[in-house]
This record gives structure tokens, sequence and C-alpha cells, in this order.
């Protein structure tokens, strides 16, 4: 039946099967997260294929993960305004805590990639269970304020350390009761060089 052009329907519903549209969807983001990655030169691979790598973001206040409000200021004030490629594939898969190995080169963004997701679960987490009284083997017991690592990041020299320290400190900035520590070897070769004894 043919409606002429000026009636207009009204009162017809269409049912509309949710999956298939869920499925155009998933296909959508796939494509473009395929898009990207390609415009980037974004190579990826995962050991387990049965899950799913995450797309890349395309803001830091991507409602896909949820990042800290203080951290979002904190870039807004640093003049961080996109991800760059690595931060836009690195921090989806951080954010899920799953394991990454990236590379890419000076300069590209890598030291915000990996400790925006380090800061933000800092953040999320109540670090305050970590602090409690323990008995040691000589009786004595170690202080309710005791300090335990969150996050240890290794880093090859001391230039890069201290470039990682200070990016930390900017990210963290206005959030108390945080401590980002920088220990030079001088502070553990010491207990390197000693040998560990093994008892049978």
């Amino acid at each position: 039946m043919d409606i002429p052009a000026n009636d207009h329907l009204i009162g017809l519903e269409f049912d509309v099967n949710t999956s298939v549209v869920k499925k155009q969807k998933d296909k959508s983001k796939a494509s473009k997260a395929k898009q990207f990655r390609l415009c980037h030169s974004i190579k990826i691979s995962a050991v387990n294929k049965k899950r799913k790598i995450p797309p890349p973001i395309s803001s830091f206040s991507s409602r896909l993960f949820h990042i800290s409000d203080i951290i979002l200021h904190n870039l807004c004030e640093l003049s961080y305004k996109t991800p760059t490629p690595i931060q836009a594939q690195s921090i989806p898969v951080m954010m899920q805590s799953r394991n990454l190995l990236a590379c890419a080169p000076t300069g590209s963004g890598k030291t915000a990639a990996y400790l925006l997701p380090v800061l933000n679960q800092l953040l999320s987490t109540n670090v305050s269970e970590n602090s409690k009284c323990v008995d040691t083997s000589n009786g004595k017991t170690l202080s309710e304020h005791k300090i335990s690592p969150f996050a240890l990041i290794l880093a090859p020299t001391q230039e890069l350390m201290h470039q990682i320290r200070s990016e930390a400190i900017r990210l963290l900035r206005g959030i108390q009761d945080c401590y980002v520590a920088a220990l030079h070897k001088k502070h553990y070769s010491v207990r390197c060089r000693k040998r560990a004894e093994v008892n049978d």
C-alpha cells in the first residue's frame, strides 16, 4: 500500500532486535579501532586470544574507563588534550589490570601511558588497609604507620627515574597522603651485594 507523501504514520511500533543493534555497534567500534591502529601504525597481539583487546580511547575522559577527577584536572592543567597513540591503546589495556609490553619512540608519551592507570588505581584503592601492626620474630611490633609500596617502577638510568618521578608528582598534584619515592642505587647496592643464606 502506498502512503501519500503528506501523510504521517502515527502509533506504529517497531520491535527492534537489540542484539542486532548491539552487534552493529560492536562492528562499528571494532572498525574504528582497526582504522585508528592502522592510521597510527599500532601493531597489537595477545597471548590469550579469548580476551579481546580493548579499543583505543579517543579522550582521557572516556566513559569506558573512569579516570579520577583529580587526575583529569591535572591532565588539563598540564595541557594533555588528547591521548597519544601509545596512551590511547595502552591505557585501556592497563585499566583492565592486564599485562602489557609496549614499544614506542622517545617523546611519544610512554611514561604517562603506564603512570595514569597505576595512579588511578592507587586513588581508587584503600591503602590504609595495608598499614596494620605486624609481630616480628624478635617480639617487637612494627608501627601501624608502616608504609608499603603500592607500585614499583624500575628504570635503567637515574635520569629516566627522575623523569618518571617528576611526572608522577605532577599527575598527583593536589592529592594528600601520597608519597613518591625515588631510590638511587646507593640505597640498595649494599643489600644486593650480600649473598642470601640458603638453609637446608
